[in-house]
């Protein structure tokens, strides 16, 4: 089982950053990216698209890797609230 998983599913403990690392370096594991950095956020900008087309033609581009901490610090501390609508909070969790 994942280191942690237990504690947040049984103790009601809030998702942690190494978790995430942790979930991360999990699914890539055997997948195209597993000789990358699993568990550790990228460093350099990625889009996804046609493959050949330049990022002017992406149909997604993530955001700056230069962003990704503290974009995963403000995710981390909204999954940690418990003031929102429990419905609300899982649709803002499963979009983001």
């Amino acid at each position: 089982m994942l280191d942690g998983l237990d504690e947040i599913i049984n103790k009601n403990r809030n998702i942690s950053l190494s978790f995430v690392k942790g979930l991360h370096s999990k699914l890539l594991d055997g997948a195209r990216g597993m000789y990358k950095t699993p568990g550790e956020p990228r460093k350099v900008q990625v889009h996804i698209g046609r493959p050949g087309d330049g990022i002017e033609k992406a149909i997604y581009i993530p955001p700056n890797p230069f962003l990704l901490q503290s974009l995963l610090d403000n995710w981390l501390s909204f999954l940690s609230r418990n003031d929102l609508n429990p419905i609300v909070q899982a649709a803002v969790k499963h979009a983001q």
